[in-house]
């Protein structure tokens, strides 16, 4: 009942807000504060310069308002104190413990009992390792936030062991950074820790907890994290590894995981060619790859379209040599990568205690004694990833002298291109130069994945099947509508005007051809098409596989195994994407008649005629009797033919066309499959299309003679 009476009101606060109320909690006499001995250390132009350089600071203050708010509003707080403050508070706070009572109860660790304890001895200047003090209890009731207790726990580790109570505050000043987990704000570097806390020789100190393995610096961005009792349990586990392994390592798996280059694609090619082709990379030590000595033991198997060998080697690397090789091996779906400069034997070490790491990392029994350990393992996979790109960046870039190869039978040479990827979009050019443009990668792709679209191609299939395209694709703005016209219209495929894409339904035409009287497994035709030079996707073969079964008039009978299936849309799909499980059989006698009437169709163009029947066969006839008519009246009546012709063969044959051509009231399949066969006695339709072919010609020449 009251709902819309309420308006909602959102509460925003700036960070400016946030320290004007840790200002306001601190109640200062600002004529007191000058008698403070070396307070000038704490807020003077050269604090203000120190803390100002802060990237949470610089973003969020004039250098004034930072001054009045933050450096001297905050104070006893140092700044950076202040904002670990704010962050920490924010994340484990609860009733007990908040940011007022750390300013204000009167308690242990809290700023008040700081000031109220206060020695003289002491710098009147309070950091991040009284937060820790304050909140540690929090951090080590927290069991469910893994990330923070966790960080607890190591930093408890290394306090057990800090040999001076300074070494204490860089510890503790480390932990709260780490949990702020504000890395682009306040990293945990040799700059800011050292701002976060009022010890001398901070950065000696720092220098001390590394030496001892306390600490290390991570090569990714030159912070410091905690090694940990279990990082102490790993490196002497790395040590045993090490030895256990040996030279047992997987180093080209190790590289392609860390660089993640599993493909490449041509960027170029596919933008021209409407569709998705790729190369497979594979790193490989320059000696497995001089002792392989076909290319199909490089690309069997291969899921892309070709592959990239990447080389990589411990030893000097013989550059002539390699390409020497890539001759030898004389395929051009080849592309070989190969560095002037081997790797170092520092990376080769880092290379195997990536594997190592990352075998520890699945080893679910070792990781579970230690929860630290889960820590531990990915932030040394981190710095391991950051120098192996690195020194692999410096032998794969430009100026270092690598070189991309590729073999082209253009020439039977190689050719030496700027970079991977443009060999890859050269040699697709070269290999697939037969590949139809057909635009529409919702289908022109090798497998096709959403339900949606799988369903469209069934339909588009059971149309053309049922000779319904025109009447329900013509017009309609479905996405089988769209997906139809885009192989068939835009292609300008019916309209004949697309030379690459009937020279693939002339291969379909061929493949069936060949299947008279016989079963003809259908991968035949399938590994065909979608090898080089054609390189179709799996995708679009089933719909213009459909489309040629259903221009042919032939009983084509399929078979799954030894078992015949009844032609339809979801066989036609299955058949082209498992073809080893099926075959193609039509009967002779219905070959050599498709053949028959197709060659007498384009001998008398009967495409070009007009005014014809409905009956195809009927309509060769009409076309023969106009052809017959158009002639010369002495060629029609055969004049003086015995003084013309010396073959009696011939002569009787010509005789028995101009008959045929004569005849008013004709049967023109008898005319065509009984009489002609009969009166020139062949023994097939193909000899009596030769035969026709042959008279044609005579009587075409026959005024000439006369």
């Amino acid at each position: 009942r009251i709902e819309g009476r309420i308006v909602e009101k959102y509460l925003v606060t700036s960070s400016k807000n946030k320290y004007e109320l840790i200002r306001n909690a601190i109640i200062k006499k600002d004529d007191d504060l000058q008698n403070i001995e070396h307070i000038h250390n704490f807020v003077d132009n050269e604090a203000l310069d120190k803390y100002y350089q802060l990237p949470a600071f610089k973003s969020n203050f004039p250098r004034k308002d930072f001054e009045n708010i933050v450096l001297k509003g905050c104070y006893p707080l140092n700044p950076i104190a202040s904002y670990l403050l704010l962050n920490i508070s924010e994340k484990v706070a609860q009733n007990e413990r908040t940011l007022f009572t750390f300013i204000s109860n009167d308690e242990p660790n809290s700023l008040l009992r700081f000031v109220e304890n206060h020695d003289e001895s002491d710098g009147w200047s309070a950091g991040a390792d009284l937060i820790y003090d304050y909140f540690a209890p929090l951090f080590k009731k927290d069991v469910t936030n893994e990330f923070i207790h966790n960080i607890w726990l190591s930093a408890e580790y290394v306090l057990d062991r800090c040999e001076s109570d300074n070494q204490k505050k860089v510890v503790k000043a480390l932990e709260i950074i780490l949990i702020a987990n504000k890395e682009d704000e306040l990293p945990a570097t040799r700059t800011y820790i050292p701002l976060c806390v009022d010890v001398p020789g901070c950065a000696q100190i720092i220098d001390d907890l590394a030496a001892s393995d306390f600490i290390y610096r991570k090569n990714a961005n030159n912070t410091y994290a905690f090694k940990t009792k279990a990082g102490s349990e790993l490196k002497s586990e790395l040590n045993k590894q090490r030895e256990l392994k040996g030279d047992n390592v997987n180093y080209a798996k190790a590289l392609l995981t860390i660089t993640g280059n599993y493909y490449i694609a041509p960027r170029k090619y596919n933008a021209l060619h409407c569709m998705t082709r790729y190369f497979e990379n594979e790193y490989m030590l320059v000696e497995d790859f001089m002792n392989i000595n076909s290319a199909d033991a490089l690309l069997s198997g291969m899921k892309g379209d070709g592959k990239v060998i990447t080389l990589f080697s411990f030893e000097a690397v013989k550059q002539e040599q390699i390409k020497k090789h890539l001759v030898d091996l004389a395929d051009d779906r080849l592309i070989v990568v190969c560095p002037k400069e081997k790797l170092k034997p520092q990376i080769q070490k880092r290379l195997k205690d990536y594997e190592i790491v990352q075998e520890l990392k699945s080893n679910q029994v070792f990781t579970n004694n230690n929860a630290v350990l889960k820590r531990e393992l990915p932030l040394m996979l981190d710095d391991l990833t950051v120098e192996i790109e690195n020194a692999l960046q410096a032998i794969y870039d430009d100026e270092s002298g690598s070189k991309v190869f590729r073999y082209s039978f253009v020439g039977g040479k190689t050719v030496k291109e700027s970079s991977v990827e443009r060999a890859v979009s050269d040699c697709c050019d070269e290999v697939y130069c037969e590949t139809p443009i057909i635009n529409n990668e919702m289908v022109n792709r090798q497998f096709i994945t959403t339900g949606q679209t799988k369903k469209a191609r069934v339909n588009i299939i059971d149309t053309i099947l049922q000779h319904k395209c025109n009447e329900k694709y013509g017009e309609a703005f479905n996405q089988e509508a769209t997906i139809y016209r885009s192989l068939f219209v835009k292609t300008e495929l019916l309209a004949g005007n697309n030379a690459s894409l009937q020279k693939l339904l002339d291969r379909m035409n061929a493949y069936i051809d060949t299947c008279c009287d016989k079963k003809v497994p259908l991968g035949d035709l399938i590994n065909e098409l979608v090898s080089k030079p054609y390189g179709m996707r799996l995708g679009v073969i089933p719909i213009y596989f459909a489309h040629v079964l259903a221009e042919r008039q032939e009983d084509i009978i399929m078979y799954f195994a030894d078992q015949e299936v009844q032609i339809s849309a979801d066989i036609i799909v299955n058949m082209c994407e498992n073809a080893e499980d099926y075959a193609v059989y039509v009967s002779k006698e219905d070959i050599e008649k498709e053949k028959y009437l197709n060659e007498l169709n384009a001998k008398f163009k009967i495409s070009e005629n007009r005014n014809l029947s409905s009956n195809r066969i009927k309509d060769i006839v009409i076309c023969m009797q106009r052809w017959f008519r158009a002639l010369p009246q002495a060629t029609r009546n055969l004049v003086d033919i015995e003084k013309y012709e010396d073959d009696e063969t011939v002569v009787a044959q010509m005789k028995v066309i101009k008959k045929a051509m004569q005849t008013v009231e004709f049967n023109p399949f008898e005319m065509l499959f009984v009489s002609f066969p009969s009166e020139f006695g062949t023994s097939s339709l193909l000899e009596t299309f030769d035969i026709i072919d042959n008279r044609v010609i005579d009587f075409d020449d026959y005024f000439q003679k006369i």
